[in-house]
């Protein structure tokens, strides 16, 4: 399995290289599921969620306004150029 550490710098390496689509991850997916097809397990998958905790940001939808706003953003395909998500992978990509 693969760290929570490596998918965090592996996402932000593809985000510097433009975010080629599906490639290897998914421009309309949230971080769970990049996190699922980048090899990590259930573990990684608690961790990242304790970390959105302690940040005080829902597990769930850390960088979304709940589900409604989630799914609207699947659908324009555009999840990973959400600016707090990438703040967030960068600098756990860097200093975790």
């Amino acid at each position: 399995m693969k760290t929570l550490k490596e998918f965090y710098q592996a996402y932000a390496a593809w985000l510097d290289a433009g975010a080629p689509e599906d490639q290897p991850f998914y421009r309309d997916s949230g971080l769970c599921l990049n996190m699922d097809k980048f090899g990590c397990g259930r573990d990684a998958y608690i961790e990242m969620c304790s970390q959105f905790e302690a940040a005080g940001l829902n597990y769930k939808y850390p960088f979304n306004d709940g589900e409604g706003d989630y799914l609207i953003h699947i659908g324009q395909d555009d999840h990973y150029i959400n600016p707090e998500r990438i703040k967030w992978v960068k600098d756990h990509a860097n200093n975790q």
